[in-house]
């Protein structure tokens, strides 16, 4: 078990707490490792998978901590900020912002398509009724 888990060169959120296993670090771009730092017990094996060469966007790093045949695993979603990250983040918001639009719009227009097919069935039936 890791008793405590440190970035140097970024801000691990939440803070570390050994009963969850899920974190993320936002880090510059020029950064291109994880500076770690933890403690463990004195039997157990640690190993850091996913720690080299950092790309822009998310990286995923699992930290495997083994002890008498038993591995549990801390995760950590590395974000590094790059015009990619920033590019992605501009098309994220338009995306968000032309749902909400569409939903704004799209309840009345169904609401007054419904209308405008039931009058023309009625239309339609009662001039059928007549001859």
């Amino acid at each position: 078990m890791i008793n405590d888990l440190k970035v140097l060169n970024g801000e691990l959120t939440p803070k570390y707490d050994i009963y969850n296993n899920h974190y993320t670090v936002k880090i510059t771009n020029d950064i291109d490792k994880l500076d770690l730092s933890f403690t463990s017990n004195n039997d157990d094996e640690v190993l850091v998978y996913g720690n080299e060469n950092l790309k822009v966007g998310e990286n995923s790093i699992i930290i495997a901590i083994t002890n008498n045949n038993e591995t549990n695993y801390v995760f950590i979603n590395a974000i590094k900020e790059g015009k990619t990250t920033e590019v992605m983040n501009i098309m994220d918001n338009n995306i968000k912002t032309e749902n909400n639009s569409s939903l704004v719009y799209g309840g009345p227009l169904i609401i007054i398509s419904c209308i405008m097919l039931i009058l023309t069935l009625f239309v339609w039936m009662f001039k059928y009724k007549k001859n």
